[in-house]
């Protein structure tokens, strides 16, 4: 699980969709949730909330849409974690073949000439 996402959100403008659950169907959509996160990590993100929701069982109608929404972020998330990945991955690739250096980002004291070299560029010495 090392090169794998390890994490999910649960956004807490969802919440207010939960509270008409029983504790049991919240434990349901919960456990599902994680499911369908460890799904899209093994299937590399080959899986839809809705293919997920076939597999399944014992989920009310209600927190089937519940499950439906919170499902669909998960896996917005996870897409963008992805493709956040794969452009480090080929800008690291791209620097060790390259081999060039990371630009300096200092305050650029080194790439001002000192003052001595300015008043000779100045012709005041």
């Amino acid at each position: 699980m090392d090169n794998q996402k390890n994490s999910f959100l649960i956004h807490l403008d969802t919440c207010q969709h939960l509270v008409p659950l029983s504790m049991e169907q919240r434990g349901r959509l919960i456990s599902g949730l994680i499911w369908f996160a460890g799904e899209l990590n093994a299937r590399q993100g080959k899986l839809s909330a809705i293919e997920a929701l076939e597999e399944l069982e014992g989920l009310l109608p209600e927190t089937r849409m519940a499950f439906s929404f919170m499902a669909a972020s998960v896996a917005r998330d996870y897409e963008k974690w992805h493709e956040k990945k794969t452009n480090y991955q080929a800008a690291a690739k791209r620097r060790q073949t390259e081999k060039q250096p990371m630009p300096f980002r200092g305050r650029g004291i080194d790439l001002y000439p000192t003052k001595a070299e300015q008043r000779a560029l100045l012709g005041e010495d």
